[in-house]
């Protein structure tokens, strides 16, 4: 009993540390701080640079983006949208974020955003990057973008070396608990 019971502490233990150690996708679930500038083509509506700031709410479920983007005219001509809206679909890969976005329900065209993500667990988390409109009437405008997520309030978690120091004491008491139950049922 005693070598099934080590057994599947030691299995334990390898788990949790191989899981603690795994790398994953960066998390980009949450509401972010979006800022863009589109610095369009000669030939496009909007002779001038224009600049977005808004909303994007993201959902992820393992490396796949959904949500929402909501943003309006900060800067720029007359010609720029004042307000434009879009629906987000994308992946990351590690901290690579690749993510399609229809603006105004596909009126305004479609545009491919591209960036890296920096996620952090302390301070704020940042995805940068560049994107192009590749449809509508903005085809060819492109423009870099920025978007900040504001550090959520630090739950105190283990990270891995914690969880494997964890497992540890949790093998050594168990191992402690078995070696005095025969002391306990000796007369």
């Amino acid at each position: 009993m005693r070598k099934w019971t080590h057994a599947w502490l030691a299995a334990s233990v390898l788990l949790i540390v191989s899981q603690a150690t795994h790398a994953q996708n960066a998390d980009l679930t949450g509401s972010w701080t979006v800022t863009f500038t589109a610095v369009p083509r000669v030939t496009v509506v909007a002779p001038n640079n224009c600049t977005f700031q808004g909303t994007a709410n993201v959902n992820q479920n393992g490396g796949q983006l959904n949500g929402s983007l909501d943003v309006g005219l900060t800067s720029g001509p007359v010609s720029c949208p004042p307000v434009m809206s879009a629906t987000l679909t994308g992946n990351v890969t590690g901290s690579q974020v690749t993510m399609g976005a229809m603006m105004g329900g596909g009126t305004l065209g479609q545009a491919t955003f591209t960036g890296v993500a920096a996620v952090r667990k302390a301070g704020p988390s940042t995805v940068n990057g560049s994107f192009a409109a590749t449809s509508g009437p903005f085809t060819g405008t492109g423009g870099t973008f920025s978007a900040v997520k504001a550090a959520v309030v630090a739950v105190p978690a283990l990270n891995g070396s914690g969880l494997a120091l964890l497992a540890l004491l949790l093998l050594g008491a168990a191992t402690l608990l078995l070696m005095r139950r025969p002391a306990l049922r000796a007369p």
